[in-house]
C-alpha cells in the first residue's frame, strides 16, 4: 500500500502540470452535466466533489515537496491569503485539521444532499441539513477561538505555484520514497526566463514616447507595501471589543439561523419570509458591528469585500429567488430560446434553474470550487476550450425531454340489437394548466347527475362536459364525478392545494408531497393514492421524463378537524 502511495505521489510530482491541466478542464465539463440524462445533476456534483477532494490531497503533497526543498522559488509572489493560512496551519495542528474537515464539508455537502432526497424522507433530509450547519458553524467557532482573528474563506491554503518551476524530478521529490543520489547534471532553465538570442523589445521608459506612463506610476505597484514585510500570523490583527467579536458571531451563525428558521417555516401553511429576512438582518448587524480596517490591512479588507459580495447570493433564496429572480432568468431563457449561441447558455441555465428549487446547497456551489493559480492551467480553468465547447454543443443537440403523447380514450356502447361496440376512439390532447407552471391538463370523462349515473343511456361526449363549480376549485362535481389526467415536466412540481372530494389518483412515477412536509415515492406504474381531502401537491423526479397520472374526483363533505372546517384551497 505505502509503495502504491509512493508510486502515485511520484507520478502526480512528474506530471504535475498535465494533471492541474485534466483537473480543471473536468471541473468545467461538470457545468454542462446537470439536465443531460436521469440523475445527471447527482453524477456533476459527485464529479466535482471528487475533483476537490483530490486537488486539496495534491495539494497538501506539492506543499510537502515544495517545503522540503529549500532551492525553490516561486515564480509568482505567495498571496497574503495564502501566507496567512499556511502560517496557521504550520503553527497549530487543531487549526490544520479543523480547517481541512470544514472545507471537506463545503465540498460534499452539496452530493451529500442530492443523495439524501434520493433515498429518506423530506424531513430526514432537512434534519441533516441542520446537523450539517450546525457542524460548520461549531468548526468556524473552534477557529476563531484559536485564531482570534476574523476568519477567511477558504480556512486553507490555496495552491499558487507555476508547475514547471517545481523541483527537478526524482525520487526524492516524493515524501514517501527514499532520497536519491544528485542529479548528474544542473536543473535546465525553464523556458519562459531564456533569451534564446532574440533580441528583446526596448521598454517603454527607455524609449522617447512614453509620456502616457510615467516613472512613478511603473514603479508604485511594484514598492513594498506594508502587508508585505508583516509576519503571516499578524497580516490580520486580533479582535479587540466585544462589538468585533459579536460581529464574527453573528456572522458564523447567520447560515445556521437560516437553516433552522427554514425548517420550522416549512411545518406551516402559510408561507413566511421569516427566515430570510432574519438572515438579511443578521448579515447587516454583522456588518454594521465589524471594524473598519484601514489602508493597510489588504487581506481583512479583501475578506469583507468577499463577504459584501457574498450578500447578492440572496437573489436565490425565499421569496427574493420565487417572485423576483427566476422570473427574470425564465424570460431571459425563453428570450433567447431561438437566438445563435445564446438560446445554448439559455438552455443550459434553463438545466440549472430546477436545482436552484430543489436543493438547499445549490446556492453554495461556488464556495466549493478550488481555486488555482496555474498557469498551465489558467486558460483552461476560465475559458472554455474548443472541445469544451465541442462537447457541450453535442451535449445540447441531443434533444430536450418533450410532453407525452395525446392520452388515447376509447368509449364503448351498444347497437340497435344490444351488442357492444366501440362508439369512440379518439386522443386528448393536454392543455397547459395557466396556475401550474410545468403542467398539463386532460379532461378525460365528466359526469353530471348523481349516482348511480344515467351515462349508459347517453351518446353525448362526457370529456366535453365542463364544471362550473369555483368554490371547489372547477375540478369537482357536485353531483357527479371528474376523470382526468394530468401531465408534469421533468422535476416540476405543483402548488399545495386541497378539495373537497375523494380522489382516486392511479400513477406513474411520481413524488406525494404532504402539507407536514413528508414526501412519499411512487416509482411502479399503476400505484395508487387515495386523497381523501388533503392538502398536497406533486413533483416529477425525473431529470428527463414527463410524469403522467389519471385521476378520478368524487364530490364529499369538507373535512372537519377540532371543529374547524378544512375547505378547497389552492396556494400560489
Amino acid at each position: 500500500m505505502a509503495s502504491s502511495k509512493a508510486k502515485y505521489e511520484a507520478f502526480l510530482i512528474n506530471n504535475v502540470s498535465t494533471i492541474s491541466t485534466l483537473e480543471s478542464s473536468l471541473r468545467s465539463i461538470t457545468w454542462f452535466l446537470p439536465g443531460r440524462f436521469k440523475d445527471a445533476e447527482l453524477a456533476s456534483e459527485s464529479l466535482t466533489s471528487l475533483l476537490n477532494l483530490i486537488s486539496m490531497y495534491h495539494d497538501t503533497l506539492l506543499a510537502r515537496v515544495v517545503k522540503a526543498n529549500p532551492s525553490y522559488r516561486p515564480l509568482i509572489p505567495t498571496s497574503l491569503h495564502t501566507r496567512f493560512t499556511k502560517a496557521w496551519s504550520d503553527k497549530d495542528s487543531l487549526y490544520k485539521w479543523t480547517s481541512r474537515v470544514l472545507q471537506v464539508i463545503n465540498y460534499t455537502e452539496l452530493v451529500v444532499e442530492m443523495m439524501l432526497r434520493r433515498k429518506v424522507s423530506e424531513k430526514a433530509r432537512w434534519r441533516t441539513v441542520i446537523l450539517i450547519e450546525t457542524i460548520k458553524a461549531s468548526l468556524r467557532l473552534l477557529l476563531l477561538k484559536i485564531t482570534r482573528r476574523p476568519l477567511l474563506s477558504p480556512p486553507i491554503p490555496e495552491r499558487e505555484f507555476d508547475p514547471t518551476t517545481l523541483p527537478p524530478s526524482s525520487n526524492s521529490t516524493s515524501p514517501t520514497l527514499a532520497p536519491s543520489s544528485a542529479p548528474a547534471s544542473p536543473p535546465m532553465t525553464p523556458e519562459h526566463l531564456r533569451n534564446n538570442h532574440v533580441p528583446l523589445e526596448p521598454h517603454p521608459l527607455l524609449t522617447p514616447s512614453h509620456s502616457d506612463v510615467s516613472p512613478e506610476e511603473f514603479l508604485l505597484p511594484k514598492a513594498l507595501t506594508t502587508s508585505s514585510v508583516k509576519p503571516s500570523l499578524t497580516l490580520i490583527r486580533t479582535l479587540s471589543g466585544p462589538g468585533e467579536w459579536l460581529a464574527e458571531v453573528v456572522y458564523i451563525l447567520r447560515p445556521l439561523v437560516y437553516a433552522c428558521l427554514l425548517v420550522a417555516d416549512r411545518r406551516k401553511p402559510e408561507r413566511s419570509n421569516r427566515a430570510l429576512v432574519t438572515a438579511l438582518i443578521m448579515e447587516m448587524i454583522s456588518r454594521q458591528l465589524r471594524r473598519n480596517p484601514p489602508p493597510s490591512a489588504s487581506l481583512e479588507r479583501s475578506e469583507y469585500a468577499r463577504r459584501d459580495k457574498d450578500i447578492l447570493w440572496y437573489l436565490l433564496r425565499g421569496s427574493i429567488w420565487e417572485s423576483y429572480t427566476r422570473p427574470k432568468l425564465e424570460s431571459l431563457v425563453s428570450a433567447t430560446s431561438h437566438t445563435p449561441i445564446l438560446g445554448l447558455f439559455g438552455a443550459l441555465l434553463k438545466d440549472w434553474i430546477p436545482l436552484i428549487d430543489d436543493y438547499y446547497y445549490s446556492h453554495y456551489r461556488h464556495h466549493a470550487d478550488v481555486v488555482l493559480v496555474d498557469l498551465d492551467a489558467l486558460e483552461v480553468e476560465f475559458h472554455l476550450t474548443a472541445s469544451h465547447i465541442f462537447l457541450f454543443l453535442y451535449t445540447m443537440s441531443e434533444p430536450l425531454s418533450l410532453p407525452l403523447p395525446p392520452l388515447r380514450r376509447v368509449v364503448t356502447s351498444h347497437d340497435a340489437d344490444g351488442k357492444s361496440i366501440i362508439q369512440s376512439d379518439v386522443e386528448l390532447p393536454s392543455e397547459d394548466m395557466e396556475q401550474v407552471k410545468g403542467a398539463r391538463s386532460a379532461s378525460i370523462w365528466i359526469t353530471t347527475d348523481s349516482i348511480p349515473t344515467n351515462d349508459n343511456n347517453k351518446s353525448d361526449d362526457g370529456g366535453k362536459r365542463g364544471i362550473d363549480n369555483p368554490s371547489n376549485l372547477d375540478l369537482v362535481h357536485p353531483t357527479g364525478t371528474n376523470l382526468r389526467s394530468t401531465d408534469l415536466a421533468p422535476l416540476a412540481i405543483t402548488p399545495m392545494h386541497r378539495t373537497s372530494s375523494l380522489d382516486y389518483n392511479i400513477l406513474g412515477e411520481v413524488i406525494l408531497i404532504n402539507e407536514d412536509g413528508t414526501e412519499k415515492l411512487l416509482k411502479n406504474p399503476g400505484d395508487v393514492v387515495i386523497q381523501k381531502g388533503t392538502m398536497h401537491a406533486w413533483r416529477n423526479p425525473s431529470q428527463d421524463q414527463w410524469a403522467r397520472w389519471v385521476t378520478v374526483l368524487i364530490a364529499a363533505d369538507p373535512v372537519v378537524i377540532n371543529g374547524k372546517q378544512l375547505g378547497p384551497e389552492f396556494k400560489l
